[in-house]
């Protein structure tokens, strides 16, 4: 019977700690044939054979079992056998913003100023508001339909795409302009008529000026 040195060979099932084997062996479980005193690779009898293809199989069934769970109506949402072409036209209805609700004075002071007929002027969300307080009605600088730049992002060519944080009016000569700035990446100023709403002029910022937090209009309304 053939005997190994000690520190060669560990015991059958053990790690090889032996300097004359190359990198590529080591950590490999190996054990001693007794009847040739070789060392071979120990590989249990039992082991089975992967299967690569197996495992995807597997894995991407859990990955669906998953997805399922977060969004269960996936497979219970069916195309109807017979229906309409889909249509990208608007549909054939118009709108019209009658009342709004709430006015800005969270983060804005002095915003609040009487038009030449005595009514309020304000603002609220990116709206400039004229409210006729007898009359309980509204009239508004903004709040009509826009032409979309991009998705989700309306045009600021004829009012306010995003919420005014100031506004002023000309108290000291006629009470008939109010001027207004937004909040933006490119924010813009709008002067317009505290009767009708209307737009008199434009003026737009520098991209990255974040927003316009005080505005004032001089006493001849420049």
């Amino acid at each position: 019977m053939g005997a190994c040195q000690s520190g060669d060979v560990q015991e059958a099932g053990g790690w090889n700690d032996s300097p004359d084997f190359t990198e590529d062996n080591e950590n490999r479980r190996v054990s001693v044939n007794k009847k040739t005193e070789e060392v071979e690779a120990f590989e249990p009898k039992d082991k089975p054979e992967s299967d690569f293809f197996e495992f995807q199989a597997e894995d991407a069934a859990e990955d669906m079992q998953q997805f399922m769970a977060v969004k269960p109506w996936i497979g219970a949402v069916k195309e109807p056998d017979s229906h309409p072409d889909p249509d990208s036209n608007p549909p054939d209805e118009t709108y019209e913003l009658e009342y709004v609700y709430g006015y800005r004075c969270e983060d804005s002071r002095q915003n609040v100023f009487f038009n030449p007929d005595g009514n309020l002027v304000y603002m609220t969300a990116c709206l400039g508001v004229i409210l006729d307080k007898e009359a309980n009605t509204q009239t508004f600088f903004g709040g009509g339909e826009v032409e979309n730049k991009s998705k989700q992002v309306a045009s600021d060519k004829h009012h306010h795409n995003n919420d005014i944080m100031c506004l002023d009016v000309n108290t000291s000569t006629g009470r008939q302009w109010a001027a207004t700035g937004q909040v933006g990446k490119s924010p813009s100023i709008f002067v317009w008529n505290t009767q009708t709403g209307e737009k008199k002029a434009r003026f737009k910022l520098e991209r990255n000026s974040r927003a316009v937090s005080a505005i004032a209009l001089s006493p001849n309304a420049q």
